[in-house]
């Protein structure tokens, strides 16, 4: 299997900060699989053909508001939300489709902690479906 690191969705601006998010999904995913001794193989994203399926996708929310106006407003709120799906690369078919956000009102949100946990919930996601 292989990850591609996720990038900027439309109107969502490629930054280093969302480049360290995304790579922190696939750590993520990747803790989660090895945590279950799952039957998964992580190849690098440069090795992408010689991969049986291959995870990819966009993020699509990328925000860190801050500030007293969102304060008095009430929209002092973090949010990292990812769009991804999983390709057989043999068939072409999705195997699954996956949308996941994380979000807090929290002043020192980590937008990084966030990529984390939404990978380890995509892995824990596939470890549930591949046992049933």
């Amino acid at each position: 299997m292989a990850i591609i690191p996720f990038r900027a969705g439309a109107g969502v601006a490629a930054t280093s900060e969302l480049e360290k998010a995304a790579l922190m999904f696939v750590k993520g995913l990747s803790e989660a699989l090895a945590s279950q001794g799952s039957s998964f193989t992580i190849v690098p994203a440069d090795q992408v053909d010689s991969a049986d399926l291959v995870i990819q996708g966009h993020i699509t929310t990328f925000k860190q508001l801050q500030g007293l106006k969102h304060r008095l407003l009430g929209k002092n709120q973090s949010i990292l939300k990812m769009e991804g799906k999983m390709v057989d690369q043999k068939t072409n078919k999705e195997v699954f489709y996956f949308v996941e956000q994380e979000a807090s009102e929290k002043k020192d949100s980590d937008l990084k902690e966030f990529g984390l946990t939404i990978g380890r919930g995509v892995g824990e996601f596939m470890l549930d479906h591949v046992k049933k």
